[in-house]
């Protein structure tokens, strides 16, 4: 068949995290894992996971020029698991404002992932205190270069509802978190939204740049931070759903063909039959409170042979395991 490596993951309304020997740029930064790329039909934007299926970006970051909502957004992590980029399409949008060129202040979204990537890589809580970053002198700023980096800078004062900061922004910049550090915890304290220069609000009232060091236009915690808590709050009442997360990590063919099988039924949606890329993974959905070992099989030297065998359950921590699959 192949001499590859199967990767089977299990988990419960989530992935689970691979612990590889390198040292990761979350582990340098941990702020950095949650941080990722929102793109859609129209540019790319910076976004931030806030929950296991949340992400908070800006509002104009998710919009077509018409005002309506980009029906084809994905968002993809910085950092990689097991030598894998993940991503995952977005199935619902929530915006502050229609109008983010003129209501800045309220220039925020949440992306509902259909893949619950912070069960993955983790997610940054939001400051309760919404005007924390004005009293601390150092913040963090990512550089959006997808390799951990991130600048010191300040939020200088409020104006017009929001915030103004000396961050260097950035085409692309867009819906990057600013970071601050309560205790030993990271997190978000305040969403960066557009550069000085572009500022005019409703009443036709412009912008003062001050003395040329303010770079860019925040949005404080308290216009998004609610939000985020409820979108939270009804993701938190849904059942325990079992999923499956096969991936095809290496070696050849560039097809894996394995066919899933299970004591119990599956849903009709979900697939027995699976056929996997190489360096891509194919999530499962098992159905919902399900539990017994579930097999993956396959052909080696032309004769049906079990690839790979795990227990599934919602009673069990997620789990993962690696099956060298031989050639034949």
């Amino acid at each position: 068949m192949c001499a590859c490596t199967l990767r089977v993951f299990t988990r419960i309304l989530g992935f689970v995290l691979l612990l590889t020997g390198s040292k990761s740029l979350a582990e340098m930064n941990p702020a950095f894992s949650a941080l990722g790329t929102v793109t859609g039909m129209h540019g790319r934007c910076i976004g931030t996971l806030v929950s296991r299926d949340l992400v908070l970006t800006n509002a104009h970051c998710v919009q077509k020029p018409s005002g309506k909502l980009d029906e084809d957004l994905q968002f993809a992590p910085y950092e990689t698991k097991g030598g894998m980029s993940l991503a995952s399409s977005v199935k619902e949008v929530w915006v502050g404002t229609q109008s983010p060129e003129t209501e800045r202040e309220h220039d925020w979204a949440l992306l509902r992932l259909n893949s619950p990537l912070g069960d993955f890589f983790g997610f940054l809580k939001i400051i309760e205190n919404s005007e924390t970053l004005l009293h601390i002198q150092d913040v963090l700023f990512p550089l959006g270069s997808g390799d951990g980096d991130f600048l010191s800078c300040k939020a200088t004062r409020k104006e017009f509802g929001f915030f103004l900061h000396t961050c260097p922004t950035f085409k692309g910049s867009s819906g990057s978190p600013l970071i601050v550090q309560e205790g030993k915890t990271w997190k978000i304290g305040g969403l960066h939204a557009a550069r000085v220069k572009r500022y005019v609000d409703g009443q036709g009232n412009s912008l003062s740049m001050g003395n040329g060091t303010e770079k860019g236009i925040g949005i404080f915690p308290k216009f998004f931070r609610s939000h985020v808590l409820s979108k939270q709050r009804s993701q938190s009442q849904s059942s325990q759903h079992v999923f499956l997360h096969v991936c095809h990590s290496g070696g050849s063919p560039e097809e894996l063909r394995v066919r899933l099988e299970a004591p119990f039924s599956l849903p009709k949606h979900s697939k027995r039959n699976l056929k996997i890329p190489r360096g891509e993974c194919l999530e499962v959905f098992l159905g919902e409170g399900v539990q017994g070992r579930v097999n993956l099989s396959g052909k080696s030297n032309n004769r049906k042979k079990v690839l790979s065998s795990v227990f599934v359950g919602p009673d069990r921590l997620n789990s993962w395991q690696d099956s060298v699959v031989p050639e034949g």
